[in-house]
């Protein structure tokens, strides 16, 4: 079987019952798949240089919850099924904030953030730093 690639402009629809035990099966996730490239463009626009206290030297400083918070936002597309007191709500950054930490997870892993992850970590296993090398 060939390997089938992925964009970020791919998307697939996923149901509630797939990510959950209990999960809704009228409820419908939208989701896009998270790229290394988009992924580092997050991490990058979450990243801002600060004056260490010790040193005083510049260091960059990740505000990861941010990240995460891109991340999510980005992958999760639209939504089917999904209500706030009773009444259907658009699929936008305040209400994806309301998504349970478990479905959030599920989500981005559906999205392929584990191989983002993987990539830097084999990247980091392919090229040590300069001291490891000496």
């Amino acid at each position: 079987m060939a390997l089938a690639l992925k964009t970020g402009e791919d998307t697939t629809d996923i149901s509630d019952a797939d990510l959950m035990a209990d999960g809704d099966k009228g409820t419908i996730f939208t989701i896009r798949y998270l790229t290394v490239a988009k992924n580092r463009e997050l991490v990058r626009h979450h990243t801002k240089p600060r004056p260490n206290p010790r040193s005083r030297a510049m260091e960059d400083v990740t505000d990861w919850e941010a990240v995460a918070d891109a991340q999510f936002d980005y992958v999760l597309v639209n939504w089917k099924g999904v209500t706030l007191h009773g009444k259907d709500v658009p699929c936008d950054s305040e209400h994806k904030q309301l998504i349970d930490a478990t479905r959030r997870a599920a989500l981005l892993v559906k999205a392929g953030l584990n191989e983002v992850q993987a990539a830097a970590e084999v990247r980091a296993e392919a090229f040590p730093p300069l001291e490891a090398v000496r």
